[in-house]
């Protein structure tokens, strides 16, 4: 068997957009889709494929990245 592994990260100022997809009836069933982040860095987009509640995910990423500017607009984060 042949193992294959790609880690990429991000820090959340770089950040762009985030989104979801559910494709099929089943993946709808069983709410398992893939969540896309669209970055600044070098690798532009990372993929989490098979996520549990991709909605889900993509709203709590989304929230936490208005977080972020929020705080960096107050000062808080340099």
């Amino acid at each position: 068997s042949l193992l294959f592994k790609d880690i990429s990260s991000a820090k959340i100022d770089a950040i762009q957009d985030i989104s979801s997809k559910t494709a099929g009836a089943l993946a709808s069933i069983v709410d398992y889709g893939t969540v896309y982040i669209q970055t600044a860095g070098e690798s532009t987009e990372i993929q989490f494929e098979n996520a549990p509640q991709p909605s889900k995910v993509a709203a709590i990423l989304n929230e936490l990245l208005l977080e972020e500017e929020k705080e960096k607009n107050e000062g808080r984060v340099h």
